[in-house]
């Protein structure tokens, strides 16, 4: 089975961040996977609660949050050209119910990426990144390296391949 585009991403961002981690990466990102997209399990979580950790606890570890942030900006590519391929087939969609609303599957590669998507994506994994709780004086590292996972593998697939994926 080859790797997601999740695993891929997070992979390359602690890769960058922090290699000490690579070690135990595979079971994180296998459990991450099995888990629909959940970094640790849930436990009688307050919504407060990102990780599964409590939002005063600063996190140090980048491999949890560099799945869910990769996850977030997986999801909200795959909602983009969800709504894209929606209004590209208008009154079908309608016809078709809510089957087809639902949210399409996460692609298994990115697409070429602008620079407005990019930012957008940058802006998007730093806030993801302070709210999972990731120490403050780790947040521009990780953001950066995840920045040049995203661009390392965006291009991969055109945003069609993505809609048919």
């Amino acid at each position: 089975m080859t790797e997601s585009i999740i695993a891929r991403v997070a992979r390359t961002t602690v890769e960058r961040a922090a290699p000490e981690e690579l070690l135990f990466f595979d079971a994180a990102a296998a459990a991450y996977a099995s888990r629909s997209g959940r970094a640790t399990p849930r436990r009688g979580r307050r919504g407060d609660e990102a990780l599964g950790y409590g939002v005063s606890e600063v996190v140090d570890l980048v491999t949890p949050v560099a799945l869910t942030v990769a996850g977030a900006v997986v999801a909200h590519l795959a909602d983009r050209v969800g709504a894209a391929a929606s209004a590209r087939t208008g009154r079908l969609v309608e016809r078709l119910g809510s089957r087809l609303r639902r949210r399409p599957p996460a692609p298994t590669r990115l697409p070429e990426l602008s620079a407005e998507q990019l930012d957008v994506i940058r802006a998007l994994a730093e806030e993801r990144a302070r709210a999972l709780g990731l120490a403050e004086d780790r947040i521009a590292l990780f953001v950066d390296a995840f920045m040049v996972s995203v661009q390392r593998h965006s291009g991969e697939a055109s945003p069609d391949e993505i809609a048919e994926s």
